[in-house]
């Protein structure tokens, strides 16, 4: 009966017997008052099986409790679909930001690599010069690498891009 009042978004009742699936308690008799907000079908109130029949009257203080509960029920339920919401959009923050962290520290890690061959390279063709005005600009770009403690160059740069 409870699935015939949410079809018909009205209140039954049943002072009968009701068929149940095996296992279910009986059902003797039954009210159904859907809750309804705003035209939006939100839930059902059903009770059942009061050992006096019930009347008109009864199903009309079931519909005062459900109109009176309904935008309550309606607060709680949209309060539960934010939060849900915001708990996935949480999710999503955390796994961009390790993917954030992974691909920084990958891109990190590669431009410290090509740092280090040039300053290596560097460092040979200083050794190897003979030009005085080579190896001042070797020295400059040498120190520009930043990985000595003389300097404040692209290493030290780099090394804001650590994910924390």
């Amino acid at each position: 009966m409870w699935g015939r009042a949410l079809k018909q978004r009205r209140a039954l009742y049943s002072n009968g017997a009701h068929h149940v699936p095996g296992g279910h308690i009986a059902i003797t008799r039954s009210i159904s008052v859907p809750i309804i907000h705003q035209d939006e079908l939100i839930g059902i109130f059903a009770v059942a099986n009061r050992e006096n029949d019930y009347e008109k009257d009864d199903v009309r203080h079931v519909k005062a409790i459900s109109d009176f509960v309904a935008p309550v029920l309606h607060a709680r339920l949209q309060r539960d679909r934010v939060d849900a919401e915001r708990r996935k959009a949480d999710e999503a923050v955390k796994l961009a930001n390790k993917k954030l962290g992974l691909m920084s520290a990958v891109t990190r890690h590669d431009g410290l690599n090509q740092l280090s061959l040039i300053q290596g390279y560097a460092q040979v063709a200083r050794e190897m010069s003979k030009d005085s005005k080579m190896t001042s600009y070797l020295d400059k770009m040498i120190l520009s690498g930043g990985v000595d403690e003389r300097s404040a160059g692209i290493h030290s740069n780099l090394s804001i891009y650590r994910f924390h």
